[in-house]
């Protein structure tokens, strides 16, 4: 995530781009960064009184259903989510349209209390909207930062709220007149009419890299650092926070560069990479410093022994924690075919791969990146924070872009014991507790991200909407059943001309109170709370047998 550069540290470069810093008019300073709100008081619902097929609106897809209009996917949601908040983030940069696209992202709660929430806008010009939701019910937007001209593909913030990161891919979005000029911006809400203007490396906007942005002060972001990657497609970014350490971590798809619109499976899954930085002070400011850069392994072991060599890679995120069980650190990676790996980091300029696992199903070559879900397609892998009765558990993604048959589910979420953690054993999966047939829309029913609240797993499911699953004693965790459904289908005050998929649930987060933050591409940010006292009628995952 791109924001301003503090001027008197810069790379050396052979050209230097000059970026104005650009600040709308002035909003008093209460209005963008409210006073933190006192506890949400969720309201007991009669979701357990739903017919037992409740969940059959919300995966609607004959052939009356229109995947494209809004008002078909009203009044789908279980009663025991409850919408505090919704902004649909509605940008200056777009004449007060949203900017549509609107997906990953990330949350930190900082040291004064504020909660911020970063919401990547995916192949348009708005990197990534600031919004404050330390309100749950008023969830305000504290600016808007915009790369006209350039590409993003994640968007991230370090868990102490001070830096937002962003994943420059080198994929142009939109053409330019000359790469001399991008438009780079900060459009505040809080700050008055000064227009600050900075300078920002040449190579870090037209080369894939991290970039670090400064937000302690959330009205005057100020750019930091930026890392460079090989010339590669950079796709993801994600920060954790460990022994007072703040990590950032790049991912690559692989292969090389993309001429811009072909397919994401040109990329090669051996050339694919993680990169571990970690931010340090120093007198020059905040710096980002690679620890080591973590290869793809270039064969996985399938479940029955045999090698499966990987041909493409895909979105691959990674999560760094402490286990809660033998006190090391690990990277738990979603490496896509590649499946789950997990380094072990305390050395972290040697990480050390200490286990791999793969889905179990046949092995399998998709080289358009089309057709069925990929055989891994391993898209997140979100570790429980603590050991629940004695076992510490993964909750391991799945990403289908298409679903071609009705014999195989269009995505999963696994579930692993990693106790012993050089032994990761599967003992469940979650999937829709209906079949949806063939797929129509890309991406229709497809799992994107996860959240935990105490044990109940959230599972973004694009079009298909935010489902709840059962994860509360070990006995559930084989067959995971759905308790719940949101579809965010509050229309926006603009909506596009030419009607998108609707909704299309990018990510679900969850905040330390429980708050759930949704990213939806077109209507822009919602706050939930999810009553887990009132489950709908436990749903199994639909039985393809």
């Amino acid at each position: 995530m791109l924001a301003a550069e503090a001027a008197p540290v810069l790379p050396v470069s052979r050209r230097v781009l000059a970026i104005a810093l650009l600040v709308a008019a002035p909003a008093v300073l209460a209005g963008c960064l409210g006073a933190p709100a006192g506890s949400v008081q969720t309201v007991s619902t009669p979701s357990a009184g739903l017919p037992q097929d409740w969940y059959a609106k919300a995966l609607e897809h004959d052939e009356g259903h229109d995947h494209h209009d809004i008002a078909q996917h009203q009044n789908v949601s279980t009663p025991n989510f409850h919408v505090l908040g919704h902004d649909p983030l509605l940008t200056d940069h777009y004449g007060g349209k949203p900017a549509y696209g609107y997906g990953c992202g990330g949350w930190a709660q900082r040291a004064d209390g504020r909660v911020l929430d970063v919401v990547n806008a995916f192949q348009n010009d708005l990197t990534f909207a600031l919004v404050d939701v330390t309100d749950p019910a008023h969830p305000q937007k504290v600016g808007e930062f915009y790369a006209k001209g350039m590409g993003s593909y994640d968007a991230d913030i370090t868990p102490d709220g001070k830096y937002v990161v962003l994943a420059f891919d080198q994929q142009t979005r939109t053409p330019v007149a000359s790469l001399d000029l991008p438009e780079v911006g900060f459009r505040s809400l809080c700050a008055d009419k000064a227009t600050t203007r900075f300078a920002l490396p040449e190579e870090a906007v037209l080369a894939p890299g991290i970039v670090l942005i400064d937000v302690s002060d959330p009205a005057h972001p100020q750019f930091a650092d930026w890392d460079p990657m090989p010339e590669r497609n950079l796709h993801s970014v994600s920060t954790a926070r460990v022994d007072n350490v703040t990590w950032v971590i790049g991912s690559e798809l692989g292969g090389p560069p993309r001429p811009p619109g072909s397919p994401v499976s040109t990329s090669v899954h051996a050339l694919g990479y993680f990169a571990f930085d970690q931010i340090e002070d120093t007198p020059l400011g905040a710096k980002l410093v690679r620890m080591s850069t973590y290869f793809t392994p270039p064969a996985s072991m399938g479940p029955d022994g045999n090698a499966t060599v990987p041909v493409r890679n895909g979105h691959t995120d990674v999560a760094v924690m402490k286990h809660p069980k033998d006190g090391k650190t690990y990277a738990y990676v979603a490496d896509w075919e590649g499946g789950v790996l997990v380094l072990d980091m305390s050395d972290p300029q040697m990480p050390q791969l200490v286990a791999q696992w793969t889905p179990p199903h046949p092995f399998g070559v998709n080289p358009n990146g089309d057709g069925p879900c990929y055989h891994s397609a391993v898209h997140e892998v979100l570790p429980a924070p603590t050991l629940w009765d004695g076992h510490h558990y993964l909750f391991a993604g799945q990403e289908c872009p298409m679903k071609t048959d009705t014999k195989t589910p269009g995505g999963q979420v696994f579930v692993l014991d990693d106790t012993d953690v050089a032994s990761l054993k599967m003992v469940g999966e979650w999937h829709l507790p209906e079949d949806t047939g063939v797929w129509t829309v890309e991406y229709q029913a497809s799992p994107h991200y996860l959240a935990l609240v105490n044990r109940t797993l959230f599972i973004s499911d694009y079009h298909a909407g935010i489902w709840a699953a059962d994860v509360s004693n070990a006995s559930l965790l084989k067959s995971p059943p759905s308790i719940g459904v949101f579809l965010p289908a509050i229309p926006g005050p603009v909506m596009p001309e030419k009607t998108d998929t609707l909704p299309f649930d990018e990510q679900v987060d969850a905040l330390p109170d429980g708050t759930l933050v949704v990213n939806e591409d077109t209507t822009g940010l919602y706050t939930l709370r999810f009553d887990a006292s009132d489950p709908a009628p436990p749903a199994p995952p639909f039985p393809y047998g």
